[in-house]
């Protein structure tokens, strides 16, 4: 959202281990950088996300939010708004020190 660039936030995908086939054709619908999970790393596992999970991350690359994208519509504007407020809420601006943020 333009109204916060502020905030820095950053948003990467992750196929999860075993989706491989599908990187090609979901690169090629949006712009946003991807990242193919393996075992060397196991990203999923280390973040607890599923497939179609949005995980917020602090500066630390720890989860502090989880969101379902299998149960929240985010094409439906209700769905899309309360996932804009849940990022914007999530992250401190630089210099605050509050990591209060809780886990869903």
């Amino acid at each position: 959202d333009a109204n916060h660039t502020s905030l820095g936030i950053k948003i990467l995908g992750i196929n999860t281990i075993g989706g491989e086939n599908g990187n090609s054709f979901l690169t090629s619908l949006v712009a946003l950088p991807w990242m193919q999970d393996d075992s060397s790393t196991e990203v999923a596992d280390l973040w607890s996300a599923g497939q179609r999970s949005l995980v917020i991350l602090d500066e630390e690359n720890l989860p502090i939010q989880r969101y379902d994208l299998s149960v929240h519509d985010v094409c439906q504007s209700a769905e899309a708004s309360a996932l804009l407020n849940l990022l914007v809420t999530s992250v401190s601006p630089p210099g605050d020190d509050d990591d209060s943020a809780s886990s869903n």
